[in-house]
């Protein structure tokens, strides 16, 4: 089975030392098959977004290993890590280096591996699900809400979000709240003009 596996890694709300969280979506046969998230570091100053972006590849490789892939081709809006996968670039950090090592070591079990860099539109997927991870993190974890919890959306975001016909979902981040809210009045604007 060829599998496409679309992954995200970010940091928030500070990069680096934030809580890095990450997010996959697994494609085969043209429809997604599985998706994951989770949180590869927090509060820590190699916590970064470039962690968390390798973090979920090495999560993608290892659900499409039990998924039964024998092709898959990583696709990623971090040109860093994408070029860093392909060996255009070197990886100069050790802990990235490590990093790199693990992931070879994940896709050396398929017969085709790949990886290429899509632009930011078309991972919006994979990108909610590492915003999600990040969110929910800061929001159950004790020593992340003490560090980030002002980094979630407020109350006030949440009922006018909810007002606006849009629905928050379980957890959201102070900023993507206010990305939401102005998209939505946008629409509104347009609708009403």
């Amino acid at each position: 089975m060829r599998c496409v596996a679309y992954v995200d890694g970010a940091c928030e709300p500070v990069n680096p030392g934030g809580v890095g969280g990450y997010g996959f979506v697994i494609y085969a046969e043209g429809r997604a098959v599985a998706e994951g998230l989770g949180v590869a570091c927090c509060c820590a100053a190699l916590c970064t977004n470039n962690v968390a972006e390798y973090k979920a590849v090495i999560a993608a490789l290892q659900r499409a290993a039990e998924l039964g892939c024998r092709s898959v081709k990583i696709r990623s809006d971090s040109q860093l890590v994408v070029y860093q996968l392909t060996g255009v670039y070197r990886v100069h950090a050790p802990h990235l280096a490590e990093l790199l090592e693990e992931v070879k070591k994940a896709a050396s079990q398929f017969a085709e591996f790949s990886a290429e860099w899509v632009p930011r539109e078309r991972n919006k997927r994979a990108d909610r699900l590492s915003k999600l991870a990040i969110c929910r993190h800061i929001r159950d974890d004790e020593e992340a809400r003490r560090l980030f919890g002002d980094a979630l959306a407020t109350d006030r975001q949440i009922a006018y979000l909810k007002a606006l016909g849009v629905e928050p979902g379980d957890c959201l981040l102070k900023r993507e709240a206010s990305e939401l809210i102005s998209k939505a009045q946008r629409r509104r604007r347009q609708t009403l003009g």
